[in-house]
């Protein structure tokens, strides 16, 4: 597969040249949701508790409505349809002076039907962060632009819904501290497929353990990515005339030794699987399924009103107990694409939309 030898060095100094967006996509902004945060009970300890975080209601434009910029205008996005921006700077916290085990998000209409492809609008990613004294972002550390100073990313989901542990399994004596000083950011894209409006209601539960357990590992998040961490987003034009290609990410060198624990990918349509490597050689390849459940295939209502009649990705497999790693490894992520397999995204005048590879990728901590 060929990559595009410029594409790394054209993003970066776009990057560097562009003001900064809120979270880019030129989507427009949410009107500011409420928020509701209940106690429900645990699923996988009697010593663990659960929390669910609720957002909205959000209207969510139709797919073909005229572009609302919202101050936050990046090149080649401007005619992606259907976008909004749901982000929460000030996100609820589920718990503080907590050990996060667990989370799981939801889109629904507000009849309590799920909102996905076959319905029209979907969950197109969050990326969760956590802000406070001392917090430093593993893969982007000492603050970039887009990643500032004293913020770290913990949690990434996207349209496959992915579960996420922080540990191997939720039993295991590990998980992501959140402490009494911490506050939660978070970046949340909704999107619209179809030519009418629509409303959903955005839910995540979390399960943790009350406290910091005695002989407990700390778990943190590395953000693999395609782009670089100077880049203002991790979307990327797809390189010109090519049908099939790979996005390669920057090395990252670990400053600790550690356990690589889970991962899932994630890419745009077109995409074929996501790898992580480790001093060059692959430990991790997470494959794109298409169509393999029915939620993510438009029905004939929602063709009708404008949605795409391709497939689209529906899971990607998991990686676990990946193995060891050492201070001084390097890993990089690639993302292989193939558009002749898979259709790619289109926007609002039929063109390609951009794609992206990135997976959070957990680590045990050694002492």
């Amino acid at each position: 597969m060929k990559t595009s030898a410029l594409l790394f060095s054209a993003l970066s100094s776009l990057a560097l040249a562009a003001p900064r967006p809120q979270h880019g996509h030129d989507a427009k902004p949410a009107a500011p949701s409420e928020t509701k945060v209940e106690d429900i009970k645990a699923e996988f300890s009697s010593q663990y508790k659960r929390s669910r975080v609720t957002y909205g209601t959000y209207k969510l434009s139709a797919f073909n409505a005229p572009a609302a910029h919202g101050g936050m205008s990046m090149p080649g996005m401007e005619n992606e349809g259907g976008m909004t921006d749901a982000s929460n700077k000030k996100a609820p916290k589920p718990c503080s002076d907590c050990t996060l085990k667990y989370a799981r998000a939801s889109l629904h209409y507000p009849d309590g039907t799920i909102a996905n492809f076959k319905t029209g609008a979907y969950l197109h990613h969050l990326t969760m962060a956590v802000v406070g004294p001392g917090r430093n972002d593993v893969a982007c550390p000492g603050g970039t632009m887009r990643i500032p100073k004293n913020m770290e990313r913990m949690l990434a989901i996207h349209n496959d819904r992915n579960e996420t542990y922080f540990g191997i399994n939720a039993n295991d004596k590990m998980g992501f501290y959140l402490g009494k000083d911490d506050t939660m950011d978070l970046e949340l894209m909704l999107k619209n497929e179809v030519n009418i409006p629509k409303e959903v209601i955005f839910t995540i539960e979390w399960e943790y353990a009350p406290g910091r357990p005695e002989g407990w590992s700390d778990v943190k998040g590395i953000w693999m990515d395609a782009a670089p961490c100077n880049a203002m987003d991790s979307d990327i034009p797809p390189p010109k005339n090519q049908t099939q290609f790979t996005l390669t990410g920057p090395e990252w060198v670990s400053p600790m030794d550690g356990k690589l624990l889970n991962t899932v990918g994630h890419m745009h349509d077109g995409g074929v699987d996501v790898k992580i490597l480790v001093n060059g050689k692959p430990v991790c390849t997470s494959n794109a399924e298409y169509g393999s459940r029915p939620e993510y295939i438009a029905s004939p209502e929602a063709i009708a009103q404008g949605a795409s009649k391709s497939s689209h990705i529906s899971r990607y497999t998991p990686c676990i107990a990946i193995g060891d790693i050492k201070k001084g490894d390097k890993l990089k992520l690639t993302a292989d694409y193939d558009f002749v397999k898979w259709k790619p995204s289109l926007n609002k005048i039929g063109a390609q939309s951009h794609v992206m590879g990135v997976a959070m990728l957990f680590v045990e901590v050694k002492k």
